[in-house]
């Protein structure tokens, strides 16, 4: 996980994709907002190759982490943005690595 200057986190293989300046369309991007130590909405579904951004509105740094380590998108400070771009089908669940019982999960699906 890489993040740039505005707080935004790429996936690897989204950063090597846009690197690599491939043809392929981009994706829908989904919101996820994080405030009073809650994911909301907790349950995404999303198509492949979407991204998923969080937006900190809560007092406490948090992060969304995989909870299989696959991903994280690293501290994610008040009034800050971190996104990931999911590539394959499949659940994934997550969680803050600071606060474990908040919990989430995104379904990637055709």
């Amino acid at each position: 996980m890489r993040l740039n200057r505005r707080g935004f986190g790429l996936s690897l293989t989204a950063a090597a994709m846009l690197q690599a300046g491939q043809g392929r369309a981009a994706g829908a991007e989904h919101a996820v907002t994080i405030r009073r130590f809650t994911f909301s909405p907790a349950e995404l579904v999303i198509r492949p190759g979407d991204r998923v951004v969080w937006e900190n509105r809560d007092s406490a740094p948090h992060t969304a982490t995989g909870r299989d380590g696959g991903w994280d998108t690293g501290e994610i400070v008040k009034g800050a943005q971190a996104g990931v771009v999911f590539e394959r089908e499949g659940r994934f669940e997550y969680l803050c690595a600071y606060h474990p019982h908040m919990t989430a999960v995104v379904t990637v699906r055709r």
